[in-house]
């Protein structure tokens, strides 16, 4: 199979697979599993269907035909997996601050439903409870969307100036900031150096409009009576790393989306296996030994409170 026949074969598979899911309404991504035999040989090929696997999340198969030995009898299949250091390449583009788009909701104390008193030095249950609310939503939405991050919730210490403010962050890996200009060549080249920016800049900063058009549904559906929302576009790389941005507050219900959350998750199973082979299971929980037998989670503290990296703070033995 030549290059050119490896990559039509590769996408007259889906134009097929979307015809099919076309006869039967609402079938979803899953509903269909799409089969590829091909050596593999054309990089292009190997992206995509890294692309459709991790990202996409279809469900994509793909061979390899070997001959066993000159004979046409002998031709056998086998499973294509990509290499390790194809997985690799593919994410450490998307585990990167820089490639986070982040937007964020502050909203004032709102009397009844979310206030500035702590019990046992973090939000007291209604405020944590309305608050998480907002999150919970903001999720629901970004998984909608099919969006890949994150959001959570910053509540000020009571003993800031800025205790009556409450934040919703919601942060989603932005496709465009990972783009690599020189895949685009074969289209630039084609384009006039004016409307560059068109297939580069626009759709960076279009996506940027995506997010804050959802944080205002979120706000809009969440806040009634009157309640609205100040929004902001910060550079996540800076928030992660400044004090008074995440340092010196609480921060919590934290709900990964997408791709992070399949990572989140599988992160958080094989630290409970790991616990669970130190200690027993009964009745579907896991008994310690001790409280500090019983590791939680890199990143979340035992209020649930998220701990994001780079500061530690002061207070309450270093917890955020």
């Amino acid at each position: 199979m030549n290059r050119a026949a490896e990559r039509n074969a590769f996408s007259e598979l889906f134009a097929y697979s979307n015809y099919v899911a076309g006869m039967f309404a609402f079938s979803g991504h899953k509903d269909i599993t799409t089969v590829l035999v091909s050596t593999m040989d054309v990089k292009i090929t190997r992206q995509a269907y890294l692309y459709d696997l991790l990202v996409a999340d279809r469900d994509v198969v793909v061979y390899a035909p070997i001959f066993v030995t000159d004979a046409l009898e002998s031709l056998r299949l086998q499973l294509h997996v990509p290499s390790d250091d194809e997985f690799k390449r593919f994410t450490n583009q998307l585990l990167s601050h820089d490639a986070m788009g982040c937007v964020v909701i502050t909203i004032n104390d709102i009397p009844g439903w979310i206030d500035n008193k702590e019990e046992d030095g973090s939000p007291n249950e209604w405020t944590r409870k309305h608050l998480s609310g907002l999150s919970n939503y903001a999720a629901q939405l970004m998984e909608e969307e099919r969006l890949h991050g994150f959001c959570f919730v910053r509540k000020f210490w009571d003993s800031t100036p800025w205790s009556n403010r409450s934040s919703l962050f919601i942060c989603a890996l932005n496709p465009f900031r990972l783009a690599e200009p020189e895949r685009a060549n074969a289209i630039t080249e084609q384009l006039d150096e004016k409307l560059h920016a068109n297939l580069f800049e626009a759709p960076l900063y279009a996506f940027d409009g995506r997010l804050i058009r959802l944080a205002q549904r979120v706000a809009n559906d969440s806040l009634t009576h009157g309640g609205h929302g100040e929004f902001e576009l910060p550079l996540w790389s800076v928030v992660v790393t400044s004090v008074s941005e995440v340092a010196i507050s609480h921060n919590f219900a934290f709900r990964p989306t997408g791709t992070m959350r399949e990572a989140y998750v599988s992160h958080l199973n094989a630290i409970y296996a790991r616990n669970a082979s130190r200690g027993r299971l009964s009745g579907g929980c896991l008994q310690a030994k001790s409280q500090r037998d019983l590791q939680l989670a890199p990143g979340v503290d035992v209020h649930g409170d998220v701990r994001l990296p780079s500061w530690r703070s002061p207070r309450n033995g270093g917890r955020r």
